[in-house]
């Protein structure tokens, strides 16, 4: 199968960036596939990424002698022989009307031949207004539903897709219509931020969607633009949503009080009982959880829990848990953290407690005063050993195991690792 991006954007003031990493020893061919929404295709690439190693790809570039394609999706095609040779990411930068600015990561998708028993479904949950991009991959149309679940309301709508064509959607606000154009349809609103749930479905068991999205939030929030990175049902196997790395309080050397925020949707038809639990690991390697909230949360709900209250960490070394009685899938949670402006805000893709792609290649750079590190956590209740590999584009490889305790969060800087030149193994 092949991997998926439902979305690049390359209007004014927005630019798109493809970034590719090689996962294996070894020259890895890849094909680059760019689409219009009606799945029509827009030109290919040809390239081959080395082994070890990473490359970039500037979408703004490759379509700017094509008139209107200022939205579209990407697929990269490698040998079906090789099983995940390369992980990849589009990055998207700049401003929409009235929003601060932006920088969203979007993780290509690979459909799994483990899930192609029942129909795609997929959902998250986010504070703000949501926009999202729902793709068809399968070689037959589908039928669509995209349901958003509010705090007190609930909006279902219907559409067919045909293959590979990508539709732009507002699933909670009063139109799909984005005849007017992005900037129209992308408008940011200066209302009061709410959470929203947001579920996509397929009809056609055997078949594949790609979806992505991002929320916008209103004045209360800075006009803050966040991604909205959405959970494939089929492979949820529990009911526990870990957010690793999120501060609270200061964060040494950015700017902002940071103050944590969950959002959880329930898109079952009971309540679910639901409790919050926090990890704190601090730089005496001592770890603490403590409960945080418990509430029952009504079905087709979404709502928005206060962790406010909790000392400044300093770093990176916290973690939220979000737990509920439902069934694995029913509820999905989101736990971000915001320090007043665009530039002091974190996300955490939510990981599922079971989930076996918790772990795996990533693209990181370092250049052009960026940071990046890796932060690991521990769920279990016994220690646990984690095997940490990097690798560059210049094709060197590091190595090292870290051992941690129940419930330790570890952060593992990797412009630390480069600038001391630690020993790669």
């Amino acid at each position: 199968m092949p991997m998926v991006a439902p979305l690049f954007m390359a209007s004014p003031g927005v630019t798109s960036t493809l970034t590719m990493v090689s996962a294996i020893n070894a020259n890895t061919p890849v094909v680059i596939i760019l689409r219009r929404p009606d799945g029509t295709e827009l030109t290919r690439q040809n390239t081959t990424v080395p082994g070890h190693s990473v490359q970039r790809l500037k979408i703004n570039d490759v379509v700017s002698s094509f008139a209107d394609a200022d939205l579209g999706s990407v697929e990269l095609d490698t040998d079906p022989s090789l099983s995940m040779p390369i992980a990849a990411q589009i990055s998207i930068d700049g401003t929409l009307p009235n929003a601060a600015a932006m920088h969203l990561d979007e993780e290509f998708l690979s459909p799994s031949m483990a899930t192609m028993a029942s129909a795609p479904s997929f959902r998250a949950t986010a504070a703000g207004d949501p926009l999202v991009v729902v793709q068809n991959i399968a070689s037959q149309s589908q039928n669509v539903t995209a349901e958003c679940i509010g705090a007190k309301r609930s909006v279902t709508r219907q559409f067919v897709l045909q293959p590979d064509e990508s539709r732009l959607l507002r699933p909670c606000g009063p139109s799909n219509d984005v005849s007017q154009g992005l900037a129209t349809f992308a408008k940011v609103s200066d209302q009061a931020t709410r959470p929203f749930g947001v579920s996509i479905s397929g009809d056609k068991p055997g078949s594949e969607l790609a979806v992505f999205g991002f929320s916008m939030r209103g004045a209360d929030f800075g006009h803050l633009v966040a991604s909205m990175n959405f959970s494939d049902v089929r492979r949820i196997k529990s009911s526990d949503w870990v957010f690793a790395g999120i501060p609270v309080g200061h964060l040494d050397n950015v700017p902002g009080t940071f103050k944590p925020q969950a959002t959880i949707s329930n898109f079952s038809s009971s309540p679910a009982d639901m409790s919050i639990l926090y990890s704190r690991t601090t730089q005496k390697e001592t770890q603490t959880t403590q409960p945080l909230n418990k509430f029952t949360l009504a079905p087709g709900t979404s709502v928005s829990a206060d962790l406010s209250g909790l000392s400044d960490t300093g770093d990176l070394r916290s973690t939220f848990v979000v737990k509920s009685d439902a069934p694995p899938g029913a509820v999905v949670a989101n736990v971000d953290s915001w320090g007043g402006s665009s530039d002091s805000y974190v996300q955490a893709i939510s990981k599922n407690r079971l989930q076996s792609e918790n772990g795996g290649t990533h693209p990181w750079h370092i250049g052009n005063g960026n940071r990046s590190a890796l932060v690991l956590f521990n769920p279990s209740d016994t220690s646990q050993v984690f095997n940490v590999l990097l690798h560059t584009n210049s094709g060197k490889l590091w190595y090292k195991p870290y051992t941690l305790m129940s419930r330790e969060t570890d952060v593992i800087s990797i412009n630390d690792i480069v600038t001391t030149q630690e020993k790669m193994t």
